[in-house]
């Protein structure tokens, strides 16, 4: 009886700490121990995607420019740190009461933003045109005046030969220093600059700090060629020319003119009247010798363009942008 009265008070204290210790392992959740694994395993997938889809953000598109490779340098993936994040694809199902962490993928996402914002084009063709104009123009001096109604078109028949209609309908426009009567003869030129906000120009705005002087590619050398300098151009080769043995002859254009001197070539414009009675100038024809097609696609390109202007006794009184029409 002694002995039982020792033994079961040992016998009831073991199964206490049975029980207690049944009831803490039921308490844990075995499902978190999976989530812990398969965390670490996401973590360690969702770094080698954002190192991935980086590289491949940032790749320079092929066949694209110097300039095409050097802005998708831009699109460089920002670095992303996943710390313990867990990839859509390894989040638990639903039903377990495990719910699953609210950024995920993070470098995938990061990867597809990159390769999106990358350049997805070559750049623009260079331009590439036949047809050309200049539009001639002036505000009215006051609201109820005919204004001026000017134009030039032409084509490029070939890389130095172009087709060329010009009708400009003066209206009753005056200018500063220049009264049109029928008769005037009007010298026209391709001039080698444009540095007014608008496509056309009037009176100042024609001046030779806004529209330069001759276009002269083989510097036949006139007083008005953008190579004269004291009286005397300097030809690539190194020889000099004089301006004063300038003379145009329109046969041997290409011998003896400036690609820019059109009166030397085709003849002065001639002052008629319109039926209202207003000046009127018009030209159609052909020159074999004009600004090469070439030089006028590069001046569209660097947006520094030619300008055409018409002049009286030497005083430049109206002027337009030498604009091509780019096809491509």
């Amino acid at each position: 009886m002694r002995v039982l009265q020792v033994i079961l008070p040992i016998y009831f204290s073991l199964c206490n700490v049975s029980n207690v210790i049944s009831e803490d392992v039921d308490t844990i959740d075995l499902s978190e121990i999976s989530t812990y694994k398969k965390s670490s395993s996401g973590s360690s997938k969702g770094s080698k995607a954002s190192k991935s889809g980086s590289s491949k953000g940032t790749k320079a598109p092929s066949g694209g420019s110097a300039k095409s490779s050097k802005s998708s340098k831009s699109t460089k993936a920002p670095e992303v740190t996943v710390t313990g994040t867990q990839t859509a694809s390894d989040s638990p199902k639903s039903g377990k009461g495990t719910k699953a962490p609210e950024v995920t993928a993070t470098a995938t996402q990061t990867a597809t933003q990159t390769i999106s914002d990358a350049p997805t084009s070559a750049p623009t063709a260079l331009c590439i045109g036949s047809n050309f104009f200049a539009t001639f123009d002036a505000p009215k001096q006051s609201p109820d005046d005919k204004g001026i109604k000017g134009s030039m078109k032409g084509t490029y028949l070939d890389g130095n030969k172009v087709d060329i209609k010009l009708s400009i309908n003066f209206g009753q426009r005056t200018f500063n220093k220049v009264k049109l009567n029928e008769g005037d003869l009007l010298d026209w030129s391709i001039n080698t600059s444009w540095e007014n906000p608008d496509t056309f120009g009037w009176n100042n705005k024609c001046r030779p700090g806004r529209t330069g002087k001759h276009h002269d590619r083989s510097v036949a050398c006139s007083s008005l060629s953008e190579f004269n300098e004291d009286g005397t151009c300097t030809r690539p080769n190194g020889r000099q020319v004089k301006a004063i043995d300038y003379n145009c002859k329109s046969k041997k254009a290409d011998n003896t003119c400036e690609r820019g001197d059109l009166t030397g070539k085709l003849g002065p414009l001639v002052v008629t009247s319109t039926v209202n009675g207003f000046p009127k100038v018009t030209f159609k024809g052909v020159d074999k010798f004009f600004l090469k097609r070439k030089d006028a696609e590069e001046a569209e390109e660097i947006n520094e363009p030619y300008s055409i202007v018409i002049s009286k006794d030497g005083e430049n009184f109206i002027c337009a942008q030498f604009i091509l029409t780019c096809d491509n």
